[in-house]
């Protein structure tokens, strides 16, 4: 096991008794945007109307996800490369499908290296993994080969074209590095794949009423020009994709590309947000009815890809 390997599956050990509690038991109005809970949502949106069948999760966490796809009857194979992510996922998967718990099999694993036969499943999902990984090209070969012919492959990641808004130090790397152009063609390349209804902005705008507070605002321009710079969450190197980037990686190895997908929403650039963390959390959410409009390449920082076995 290479050390980038090594540090991720230290660092997800540490966390799985917290992991649930952190991400998906906090409501938004609080502490933590629910990127997690809102990541899901999207991946389970990009599964409506396939036919259930086997499904391998990689880096299936603390089971959340594995719970959700049995609900829409899925048999899934649960694999962490973190032993402690396996615990909880078979704890909670007791608790929350004891009827079914065993539609999902879980096992320790590597998903550059699958202990799975070849054609065995039906899809193969990876949420918040490949950032992990030193390439694509080992995660994307092992998941063709267990996938049958036509089967689903749904990949996250970190989006690289949020960088063009974030104004932190990814910003600061792509100025230095002279890439800022070539994301901008990208981000202009990437309108022709997108969704857009003319109902997302009065939905826009309700949501903005229902969810934003005139208290939190009020609290956001009494601190305005106290830039801060929120705390990191990671200690191991995560890398990053543009969308024309994973396309890229999927068609090299014999998948097409059917949608892009956004998430977590910033209604300003992330070195704001400590001014006020709630306005952020309360506009973000708003946002999030924009995941699939022009505008989401640009504020939301995570990235879905859907393709399909060629």
């Amino acid at each position: 096991m290479n050390e980038q390997k090594q540090k991720t599956k230290d660092f997800f050990n540490r966390k799985a008794m917290d992991y649930y509690r952190e991400h998906y038991q906090v409501e938004f109005e609080k502490e933590k945007y629910p990127s997690q809970y809102i990541r899901h949502q999207r991946i389970l949106g990009l599964l409506e109307g396939e036919k259930p069948g086997w499904v391998l999760d990689g880096g299936c966490g603390s089971g959340v996800m594995a719970c959700e796809l049995v609900r829409r009857r899925w048999r899934v194979v649960a694999l962490d490369i973190a032993e402690k992510m396996i615990k909880e996922t078979n704890e909670r998967t007791a608790r929350m499908i004891p009827r079914k718990k065993d539609w999902v099999k879980t096992r320790v694993g590597d998903v550059e290296a699958l202990d799975l036969e070849d054609s065995a499943m039906d899809a193969t999902l990876y949420s918040g993994v490949i950032e992990y990984l030193e390439k694509d090209e080992p995660l994307l070969s092992e998941a063709r080969r267990v996938l049958k012919p036509g089967g689903i492959l749904i990949v996250t990641s970190r989006n690289r074209l949020f960088n063009l808004f974030s104004m932190n130090d990814y910003t600061r790397s792509e100025i230095q590095n002279g890439t800022v152009a070539s994301l901008l063609e990208e981000l202009l390349g990437l309108q022709s794949w997108l969704e857009y209804e003319k109902k997302t902005i009065p939905l826009l705008v309700k949501y903005m009423r229902e969810r934003v507070s005139k208290k939190n605002i009020e609290v956001f321009q009494a601190t305005m020009g106290k830039v801060s710079k929120p705390p990191l969450d990671y200690t191991m190197t995560r890398r990053q994709h543009s969308p024309f980037q994973l396309k890229a990686s999927f068609e090299k190895m014999g998948f097409t590309v059917e949608k892009f997908e956004f998430w977590h929403s910033h209604p300003f650039p992330v070195s704001f947000e400590g001014l006020s963390r709630a306005l952020f959390i309360e506009m973000g959410m708003a946002l999030e009815v924009l995941h699939q409009t022009p505008l989401a390449p640009l504020i939301c920082s995570g990235l879905i890809v859907k393709g399909r076995k060629i």
